[in-house]
């Protein structure tokens, strides 16, 4: 087992096995899937970030809506790939997609400090939710705080000093 790397993203988890020959479930934790396709070889993580298994792409497709069906070169039976259930492929973030200006990737914004406008801490980002409309974070402090991914709520986001401030609707903090 390698030591343990900085700076990796989950792209996606190993959730079920799929058949009897070693194709793996798994749930996408990106906005772009068809990065499965364009690379040519997986590692995968523990919850520790030790690597547990690597192998070279050999096939992937749509498993449904929400799924890929990935196999990948040593994994060749339903044992070994659900010895694999619960780990994580990961990429190193330089290998990441470049964004918009004014869009971030989940990992950057979990754990950004939130004030309002006027200087109050209301607490931590600890998750965001996906939902139809735009997303949510979910804001630990105090107490806990739902604050819409809108423009019009939130005004910066400063990475380097590790903050997000926003201006809340009326009945937001209530």
């Amino acid at each position: 087992m390698r030591k343990k790397r900085r700076s990796l993203v989950a792209i996606g988890k190993v959730i079920s096995a799929h058949g009897l020959k070693g194709v793996l479930k798994i749930m996408p934790l990106t906005d772009f899937p068809e990065r499965f396709k364009e690379r040519k070889r997986f590692v995968f993580y523990n919850e520790d970030d030790d690597v547990v298994f690597e192998g070279d792409l050999e096939s992937v497709s749509a498993g449904g809506d929400r799924f890929i069906l990935l196999k990948v070169k040593g994994c060749d039976s339903r044992e070994r790939a659900l010895s694999l259930v619960g780990t994580f492929i990961k990429v190193k973030e330089e290998e990441l997609p470049p964004l918009g200006e004014g869009e971030f990737y989940f990992h950057q914004i979990i754990g950004l400090d939130v004030y309002t406008v006027q200087g109050e801490h209301l607490g931590r980002i600890v998750d965001i939710i996906r939902t139809g409309a735009n997303d949510v974070f979910q804001v630990k402090g105090k107490k806990e705080y739902m604050i819409p991914a809108l423009k019009s709520v939130v005004k910066e986001v400063n990475l380097k000093k590790g903050i997000m401030i926003v201006e809340p609707m009326k009945g937001l903090l209530e």
